[in-house]
Parts: structure tokens; sequence; C-alpha cells
């Protein structure tokens, strides 16, 4: 075998390699085209890009950026400089209330004013005088017990909260398999590549919203099992008191077969706990979230269940 041989050989892959480089690139160019021209859309997966205010975390699985605003067609609001969607917070001495939760506490389908965090401080403004109480939301949409309790771990209570109001059980009862265990096995850089994708490209994220789609059409576990959300509940609550404040428990999801399990997890817990309990039963925009009336709705049940139970008037608790 003559030298050349080899070198003939080595450049005859080469080309070869390059050849079905160029043509799955052309594939992907020619299907990406067709998705767009098709209008291919997808309406299960959470887009982490810059403009949608969310970006990945190795805590939580992801969380809201810090000083981030958003202006679509259907609403706009701003995080600020914690990431949370609510105002600057003050450290004049007013009583803070932390709101924790999910997308029903952040507010899906309304403007920032009219998220039920926000409503709750206009009534609270109006009735008591402006100043006297802070309303912090801190909800993130698409979050479970799990990441609430560890955000209220982590940094909730570092807030110096006088009153916790915890709003979780629809994302934990959905069958999309353990949040916990996605957590702790994902590999951050080859989910930051799935996030650049997702972001980009209009077929892949069709592809792999109908992949998710068809995962969940099988019998999944929930995305926290009920004793899981029971504990977490419980760890919530616990955690509160020790640090000095008064908690409250929201409830949004209605009752279901995958839902009323975790339902049942809430109601113990309230009982047990001797914690309150508001559920919401009022106008809907979808299977979960209120419409902007039914925040506000909401807000009043909320202001009339603190002063029922005591929490609301109250001075700022003295801190240790």
């Amino acid at each position: 075998m003559t030298a050349a041989q080899p070198e003939r050989r080595d450049s005859g892959l080469a080309v070869g390699v390059l050849l079905a480089l160029l043509s799955l690139t052309a594939t992907g160019a020619a299907l990406e085209v067709g998705a767009r021209v098709l209008g291919l859309e997808n309406d299960v997966l959470v887009v982490f890009t810059p403009e949608r205010c969310l970006q990945r975390s190795p805590v939580y699985g992801f969380e809201l950026r810090p000083n981030c605003s958003r202006d679509s067609a259907r609403w706009t609001w701003h995080t600020n400089s914690l990431g949370l969607r609510s105002a600057e917070i003050r450290a004049d001495g007013s009583v803070r209330i932390l709101a924790l939760g999910d997308s029903n506490t952040w507010g899906w389908g309304a403007d920032q004013a009219h998220s039920y965090p926000e409503a709750l401080q206009q009534l609270l403004d109006a009735k008591y005088g402006a100043g006297r109480y802070q309303v912090i939301n801190t909800g993130v949409p698409a979050w479970t017990s799990y990441q609430g309790a560890t955000f209220l771990r982590e940094r909730g209570m570092a807030l110096d909260p006088d009153i916790v109001i915890i709003a979780f059980g629809y994302n934990d009862s959905q069958r999309n398999g353990y949040d916990e265990d996605r957590l702790r096995h994902a590999v951050m850089p080859l989910v930051k590549v799935d996030d650049y994708l997702i972001g980009r490209s209009r077929f892949y994220s069709w592809v792999r919203a109908k992949m998710m789609a068809a995962g969940s059409a099988h019998e999944l576990p929930p995305r926290v099992a009920v004793e899981k959300y029971r504990r977490n509940l419980t760890d919530m609550i616990h955690r509160a008191r020790r640090g000095g404040a008064h908690v409250l428990l929201l409830s949004f999801a209605q009752p279901s077969d995958d839902q009323r399990a975790h339902l049942e997890a809430l109601a113990s817990a309230s009982t047990e706990l001797g914690v309150p309990l508001v559920t919401y039963a009022g106008p809907r925009v979808d299977d979960v979230h209120p419409t902007v009336d039914g925040y506000r709705q909401l807000a009043v049940a909320v202001l009339e269940t603190l002063e029922r139970s005591g929490f609301v008037p109250a001075a700022r608790a003295p801190r240790a």
C-alpha cells in the first residue's frame, strides 16, 4: 500500500463527513422553514429566554430574572432587583406579607397591578393607610411546593415577613414526574442547550412539546408526591412560625381525580396545624387561573380572613 492511499482514504472520509453535515443542516433548515410556514407552535413548554424574564437556577430549576420588564399583547410585568414580580422591598418598618406560590400568585393573565398580591396591597392601603403594609409577591409560574419550601428556607425568611401566605398544590398534582428527581439529576449544560433550541427553533420546540404531551399521556407520578407535598407544607408552616410569622393557606385547584389527594392533604394541614385556609371558587380564564376580577375577589377574601384571624390589623412584630 502506498502512502498516497491512506491520504486518499482520509480525504474521502472528511468529504463524506462534510457532506453528511451539509445534508443534516439543509434538512434542519428545511424543517425549520416548514414549521414557520405552517405556523407550528408549542403551548406546553416554558421558554427560558431573557425577554420572558425567566432563567435557569441550580437551586430552583428556574426563577425570574432580576430587573426584567416585559410588555406583551396579553399583559405587562416587571421584576425588582431580587427577581420578584413586586415593587422594591422597603425597609420602613411596615408589616410585611410574603405571598408564596405559582402562576396564580404571580398573576397569570393579568397586568402587574391586577395580581392578587397587588390587589391585596391596594385594599390594605385604602383601609389602613398607605405604607402600613407591604405585600411581597414571590410567585413564580410552574413552581411547586418543593420550590416554595426551598425558597422560604433559602431566601424568603431572610425578608423578615410578619405574615406568610402559601399557595401551592395544582402544579404538585400534575402527572409528569417528580420535580426533586429532575432537578437533582439535571445536567445543566444539556438543559441549557435544550432551552436554547426551544427558544430559537420553531420545529425543535414543536417536536419537544409533542414528545412532552405524549409522555404525559402515560401514567406518570405527580410532580410532587402527596406525602412530599404534605411535608413541604408542614415545613413551610413551621419555618414561618419559628420566624414569628402568621400563616395563611390558599387553594386554587378544583376537585378532580388527579388533584383530590393533594387537596385533602392541604385541608388536613390546615386543620391539624390550625392554619386558616382560603379556597378560590371565583371566575377563571382556564381550569385554574382566576380572571382579573377573580384576583380582586380573592384579595377581598384573603383580607377578610386575615382580619378574622387577628393577623390584620397588626403592628410590625419586634425581631430578635
